[in-house]
């Protein structure tokens, strides 16, 4: 895993910025989760290949994880974010009436 301030990762981070602000009206954090989760990967200046060799799975399983729109498995997503350094966390709440 490369230094958050590797250059080739801020370069990585700048172009996904400009993705980010494009497809979503100028907003340069990501709100989505898995947005999120591919914006660490690239602040830890990791490649998909580095992904799918410590999550233990294809390179092209980490791409349609990072471009699916389809619901993905929980279990995933923590995987993916304990490469990463992140931590996910649940609300269950009742609903107000």
């Amino acid at each position: 895993m490369r230094k958050p301030g590797d250059v080739r990762a801020r370069i990585a981070i700048a172009r996904y910025d400009r993705r980010l602000a494009f497809a979503r009206g100028g907003r340069h954090l990501p709100e989505e989760p898995m947005a999120s989760l591919v914006y660490l990967r690239l602040l830890h200046g990791m490649s998909r290949a580095d992904m799918a060799r410590d999550m233990g799975v294809s390179e092209a399983a980490v791409t349609e994880f990072e471009t699916s729109q389809a619901d993905v498995r929980m279990s995933t997503v923590r995987l993916y974010a304990l490469v990463v350094g992140a931590l996910v966390r649940y609300d269950i709440v009742k609903e107000e009436a």
